[in-house]
Order: C-alpha cells, then structure tokens, then sequence
C-alpha cells in the first residue's frame, strides 16, 4: 500500500473515531465549562495569588509544594483583564482546552488502520477517561496535573518520530512547562530515558542528558529547602482507616520510610486496580462488610483484567525482541512502567487518586496494543474460542465504557456538591473573614457563579445505571 492511501486510511480512521467519541469528549468538556468554582478552594487561592508579587511565586521556600507556573497563570489573567469574571472565564478554557486537546492527541497519536485497531482506539479512549487518574483532576480550579497530561503525550509524539533539530530543546520546554505547574511533570525525565534506552527514532543523548539535567537540578533545588516541611503534608490513607497528617507524623515520624513506600505503593496499586483509593481500601472494607455496589466491583474487576492484559502484552512483547532491535510495543511498555513507577514515587508523601493523571495516558495507550493483539490472537482461534474471546473483550469494553459515563456523572456531582457549598457556607465566610477586605471582595465577586443553579445540574440517570457508574 502506496503511502498516500495508508495516510487517508489513518485520517479516515481518526475521523470515525473522534466521532464516536466526541459525544464523551463534548460531554466532559460541556460539564466541565458549567461547573462553579468551589468556594473552598477558589477564594483562598485568589486571594493569595492576585495581590502576591509573581516573584514570590518561584521562591521554593515558602510552601513544601511548587506550583509557580499554576499561580502565575491566574495572577497574569488578572493582570491583561482586571475582571474576575475574565479572570474565571479564561481560566476555565485552560481547563477545557486541556481536556480536550489531550482527548484529541489520544486518539491522533493512536491513528487506527483497521476494524480491529479502530475498535481498540474506542476502547482505549473509554479506559483513559475511567481511570480514577484522569477523572480526579478534573476538578475545577485545581488543573496542575491535567496540563502535564497533555504535554507528556506531546513529548512522547516527538520521541516516536524522526528527530528535528528542533525536538530537544522542545521537550525540555515541555518538560519545564509541566513540572511548573507540578511536580509531576518530571515523570517526563524516565520517559525520554526509556525512549532513549530503547532506541526511539526521535531521542537523542544530548536530549536525554538535557532533561536528565533539569530534573536533577530541580529535585535538589526542592530539596535543599526541604528542611521546614513537615513529615506528612496531608491526610494519609493506612489499611481501612484514614490518618490526619499529625497522626501521621506521630505514628510514623520517626521512620516515615514505610508510612512513604505504602503510599506510593498504593498509588501506583490505584493505577493498576483502581483500589485503595487515597490509600485506603475502601471497596475491599465495603465487601468485607457485606456492601456490594456494582460501579465499585466494575472498577476493580475491569481494572485487573486489564492490567493482566496489559502485563500478557508488554511480557510477550519483550519476549518476541530478545535479540532483536526494541519495537515500539516494547518500547511503550518499558516507558509505561517506569512512569507508573515514577508516579508512586512522587506521591511518597500522601497517595492520591490523582496523583497517577500523568501515567494513566500511557497505561491507555498500553492498554490500546493489548486489546488489538488479544483481538488479533482470536481471530486466530478456533471457532468456539473467537466466539468465547471476542464475548470477552466485548465485556470488558463494556464495562469500561461505563467507567467513562461515570466520569462525566462524577464531573456534574463535583459541580452539585460545589453549587451547595456556596448555599450552606456563604454566610459563614463572609462572617469569618469581616476584617479581610481582599479575601471579601473575592468573595462576593465569586458568589454569583456559585449560587447560579443553572451551573450544577446532574443528570437524573436510571436507577439501574447510576449502581453501575457510581458517584462519591
């Protein structure tokens, strides 16, 4: 086949599958852009970064976290505008433009040729948006993470392709962009090292030591500072119970080793099996107790059968290389599990459904290969096996297409939960914070949008349904 009939093929195929998934793309957007800004977060967070010098927002010393990218955004919003509800307009297109372009990316990156590999793109875009990684930071105004995600993906796209002399310095930029709005932006550096590794047609030496570079300046940078933070910053998960972060301290303080190896064990578990879930096994206590919720065996049940897939592709990949140059199955393999691994890592302090958002676009891509080489180890079946395989993977897709519906549902119920929260603690704020004229203007600049009932309106899904997709 000539390569302009494979390019119209690609094109052809990306386009039927952004038209089947853009009713998912459109909806997470749509509720996304109708969500009102939380009151717990947002006036807090404006009033300290609108009136703050942007110096200060690069001054690793006066939090334990590094966000300078993140607050100078909203303070540069509200220097070109002067309105807040500029401010909150504009901010909210980063969010959605984020979402989006990281959707579209996907599903371009994947670029299917076949029935097979189009029906494995589909599912691939359903297992992105399940996963609790993506589905926790969609959360307005704390967008840190889901701009990395974007970016990550990017810088992946580069390394696959014949280098430019314009890549490197590229990716390093991608990589600083990610990492200043946080720090999980440097699970790029172990993805340009395993593409480098193994051979990536777009990585080079001088590229690799660049970010390597960056990175390490970075994390000595942090912690050359890290003398004033407090052992445990936030609540931890333990087993089935939760500890405050003084608890914490108290118990683990004095060799917070393991209390750090539990929680990033149970973030990249949470990648992987979607359970614990902010280090507590909350679906495993529900079972124990005699509570079965059909959306929390979906979860973990879903999640391992595909992790096992996953492992039966990337391990038989491997095995088909020995000898031979990396493949790019191979290669999206090693990268996949050095980000997953990096992601616990960099969640040692407390775990978080969240904090595994950057590496949960390559599981999906892993996870895209797995499908499309179990599919096309069926086909090759006898008849009762192709028909017992292909049952198989139907459920499977199906009940990850559930997962996705649940995360526009759990989107809406964000926005419900934060349209109540300015009803109920309104009066209250306003009370408490009389004597603090910033924090109030803010405040009633704000209360509007979140008093608003067109800005949170979940919809009212069957009965049925709603045991399957969930919602917290």
């Amino acid at each position: 086949m000539d390569p302009r009939t494979l390019r119209r093929r690609e094109y052809s195929w990306f386009a039927a599958i952004l038209g089947i998934s853009s009713p998912l793309v459109l909806s997470v957007c749509g509720a996304l852009w109708r969500s009102p800004y939380p009151i717990s977060e947002t006036v807090s967070l404006l009033t300290d970064d609108l009136f703050a010098s942007p110096l200060s927002f690069f001054d690793s010393t006066t939090r334990s976290w590094y966000r300078p990218l993140f607050h100078l955004t909203w303070w540069g919003f509200w220097r070109a505008t002067g309105s807040l509800d500029a401010v909150l307009f504009w901010f909210t297109c980063v969010e959605v433009t984020a979402v989006a372009l990281l959707l579209v990316l996907f599903m371009w990156h994947l670029r299917p040729r076949t029935l097979i590999e189009g029906a494995a793109a589909t599912f691939a875009v359903a297992v992105l948006a399940g996963t609790p990684g993506f589905r926790e930071n969609l959360e307005i105004p704390m967008l840190m993470t889901l701009v990395g995600m974007p970016l990550a993906l990017i810088v992946w796209m580069l390394l696959q392709r014949d280098h430019r002399p314009w890549h490197g310095p590229a990716i390093v930029v991608l990589m600083l962009i990610a990492v200043g709005f946080k720090e999980q932006g440097l699970i790029i550096a172990p993805l340009v090292v395993a593409a480098w590794w193994t051979g990536a047609p777009g990585a080079r030496r001088g590229t690799t030591a660049a970010v390597v570079a960056a990175a390490t300046v970075y994390l000595a940078m942090r912690l050359a500072t890290s003398g004033s933070w407090a052992t445990f910053e936030q609540d931890v998960g333990l087993g089935f119970e939760r500890l405050s972060a003084r608890e914490a301290s108290e118990r683990f303080g004095a060799a917070p080793l393991w209390m750090y190896l539990y929680n990033a064990a149970s973030t990249i578990a949470n990648i992987l099996f979607s359970e614990p879930t902010d280090g507590r096994f909350g679906i495993l206590w529900n079972l124990s107790q005699g509570e079965f919720n059909a959306w929390e065996i979906n979860h973990v049940l879903s999640s391992t059968v595909l992790t096992g897939l996953v492992s039966w592709w990337g391990l038989r990949a491997l095995k088909d290389d020995i000898g031979r140059p990396w493949s790019a199955q191979s290669r999206l393999f090693i990268a996949a599990v050095l980000v997953i691994a990096a992601s616990g890592a960099l969640g040692f302090n407390y775990s978080r459904d969240r904090l595994g958002g950057m590496a949960v676009v390559f599981y999906a891509i892993a996870a895209y290969f797995a499908v499309r080489a179990a599919a096309d180890l069926a086909l090759r079946a006898s008849r009762p096996g192709m028909i017992a395989a292909g049952m198989a993977l139907l459920l499977l897709g199906g009940a990850w297409q559930i997962r996705a519906i649940g995360t526009v549902h759990d989107v809406r119920l964000k926005a419900a939960r934060a349209h109540r929260e300015w009803i109920t603690d309104l009066h209250e704020r306003r009370t408490d914070f009389a004597r603090e004229s910033n924090y109030l203007q803010i405040l009633e600049a704000l209360s509007e949008q979140g008093l608003d009932p067109a800005s949170a309106q979940p919809i009212r899904y069957p009965r049925w349904l709603r045991a399957w997709i969930g919602g917290r």
